[in-house]
């Protein structure tokens, strides 16, 4: 009986440590969902591009007023963006955690693997 209450105890202790770590490792934080926002919308100005590429030969530019209905987060951040014939390149400078630091993030023509430049 003894060795009984004492498995119950220690599985019951198992059970209530994995809860807590559960509950505490699976909230993601405002400033993750504002990263994770960030990386879909440079996918999907890949994206974009890629399909205005196959279409018309060339890269558009994020400016381009005919695409800012589709990318309305652009307007949140700082970015930089290099369009040219072969390629495109841009970045993006945000604070998504508002310690007083930018981080960056990048996309460009080569793949539509968003990079972190600078850890923010």
């Amino acid at each position: 009986m003894r060795h009984t209450i004492t498995w119950v105890e220690i599985a019951l202790l198992v059970f209530i440590s994995l809860a807590i770590g559960i509950l505490h490792f699976s909230r993601v934080t405002p400033a993750d969902k504002a990263e994770i926002q960030l990386e879909a919308g440079l996918e999907q100005l890949y994206y974009l591009q890629a399909t205005h590429f196959r279409r018309h030969g060339t890269y558009f530019h994020p400016d381009d007023d005919a695409y800012r209905d589709y990318l309305p987060w652009v307007e949140l951040y700082r970015w930089e963006a290099r369009v040219e014939a072969e390629g495109f390149r841009v970045v993006v400078h945000a604070d998504l955690d508002d310690d007083g630091e930018s981080g960056s993030w990048g996309v460009d023509s080569s793949a539509p693997v968003v990079r972190r430049i600078i850890a923010d």
